[in-house]
Parts: structure tokens; sequence; C-alpha cells
């Protein structure tokens, strides 16, 4: 079986019988992996910066949330654009006064301050809009953009992007 490359790209080889012929992958193309190179290359030459990924600290999360287990939540800045990943579970004692408080580097303001950043559904299936909050900096999810109501126990996974200044 092939391996990843140094650019992460897996190298198929012909002992894989599901595969197609390495032979016939990526023809009359460059490589895959020699685009990747020269896309990270571009980045880190460009004025773009990129923070690298960043797992949020318990002390960062709102009341009663925690970090899901595997899914601990994580931002990443490149350039002035925010990403946000991972998942929070609601504990027995939560409530859902705020998710997690973005950290100093990752924040916007001024036009931005005030904006619906994503869209999730819980594991017990209530949809919500995530509400970045540009004054206390906070991820939250409005009672009135809830559909339904979260119990002990339950997660909510965390996909959002945004614009920092």
């Amino acid at each position: 079986m092939g391996a990843l490359d140094a650019q992460g790209v897996y190298q198929y080889d012909d002992t894989e019988q599901a595969s197609p012929l390495d032979d016939y992958m990526n023809l009359g193309q460059a490589s895959i992996s020699a685009q990747l190179a020269a896309i990270r290359a571009q980045i880190a030459g460009s004025s773009l910066s990129d923070s690298g990924w960043r797992v949020l600290a318990a002390g960062e999360l709102g009341t009663g949330w925690t970090a899901t287990a595997g899914h601990a939540p994580r931002l990443r800045r490149i350039g002035n654009r925010v990403d946000l990943f991972g998942a929070v579970t609601l504990g027995a004692t939560g409530g859902i006064l705020f998710l997690l408080t973005v950290p100093e580097g990752f924040r916007t303001v001024g036009a931005y301050g005030q904006t619906f950043v994503g869209s999730v559904v819980t594991s017990g299936g209530v949809a919500m809009q995530l509400y970045l909050d540009g004054s206390s900096h906070r991820l939250q999810v409005p009672g009135t953009y809830r559909a339904g109501t979260m119990t002990s126990g339950q997660i909510l996974p965390l996909q959002a992007s945004w614009w920092a200044n």
C-alpha cells in the first residue's frame, strides 16, 4: 500500500486492487504534491499570515460547556479570515448563555461586529444559528434563533467563519 508524501498526499501503488493504476493518476497534469507545495510556498511568501490551529482552553468556553472528546474547539486565522471548528457538549449544570469567548487575535470589531457566522444542528436535532457579538467577543446562540431546547449531554458541532480586524 502507498503512503503519504511530504505534502500529505496519499501515494497509490500498483498493489492496491481498488485503486487505478498509478500510471494513470493525474495523467497530463502536474503532480498534486507539486501544486500543494507551490500553493504553500505562495502563502508563506505572501502577506497572509497563518496562525496555525489554536485549541480553545477550558476557561474560554461558556459556563456548562465542555470540549467534546476528539473534537476540541479550535480556531485558525489566515490573513483576516478566522475559521472555527470542533464541538462542545452541554453539561448537567449548563446553560446556553454563550458558547465561548473568542481570544485576542481572532476577534472582529466594527462593521462585522454583530453578525451570524454559522448554523448548526445538535446531536439532539435542535437547529441553531451561531451569533458572534463583537462587543463581548462571545459566540452565542440567541434564544429566538433556536428551534428547540438542548438537554444535558447534547453535542453542538462548531463550524463558523468570520473576518477579523
